[in-house]
């Protein structure tokens, strides 16, 4: 091919590319609100079944756990209970999608991150909680989790600190906001 020919076909390639960016439209599928502003907070974290196509949760920055089970047609709120709303990371044990782990503690490393307390778990879809690892993550916060597909029993998380500046820390003063940060089994 000549030389001639190669600006015909890039604008034709950018025309066309124009026309399909245009044909596409995005819907909102939720959640809803859940201030008095048109808003939720950004998504830190999104956990779907393997099994259900339905079925999936999301983390809010500081915005609690949310649940669908109809491809997000509707949402609810699963994790208000919990001891915070900060939310870094969620995993779905592969064997059994009622069972979720929540890294509690936003891992996004903006100056208003929220620290964790733990990692919570629930076994019934979000009924019920079980808060572990008080001790070990309190104060930082999470920014993966996963469930070895092999052993459900055993998960890898990493922990790093809450906030992207130090000397400004959303952790500041929290007695763990300085404990070990990585990998952890």
């Amino acid at each position: 091919m000549h030389r001639t020919g190669l600006p015909f076909i890039f604008t034709a390639l950018l025309v066309n590319t124009a026309v399909l960016v245009a044909q596409n439209q995005w819907r909102e599928l939720g959640p809803a609100p859940i201030s008095t502003g048109p808003y939720t907070g950004r998504v830190a974290a999104i956990a779907v079944s393997h099994k259900n196509p339905g079925l999936y949760y999301i983390g809010g920055a500081d915005g609690g756990v949310w649940k669908t089970s109809n491809a997000g047609q509707s949402w609810s709120p699963i994790g208000d209970h919990l001891p915070t709303t900060a939310v870094g990371a969620l995993a779905l044990d592969p064997t059994d999608d009622q069972i979720l782990y929540v890294g509690m503690g936003e891992a996004n490393f903006a100056n208003h991150s929220r620290y964790g307390r733990g990692l919570a778990k629930t076994k019934d879809g979000g009924k019920t909680w079980e808060i572990l690892g008080i001790s070990e993550f309190s104060g930082r916060s999470f920014s993966r989790i996963v469930v070895d597909p092999n052993n459900s029993m055993i998960l890898y998380v990493s922990i790093t600190a809450a906030g992207g500046f130090p000397k400004l820390s959303a952790a500041r003063g929290h007695p763990g906001a300085r404990g070990p940060l990585g990998v952890f089994k």
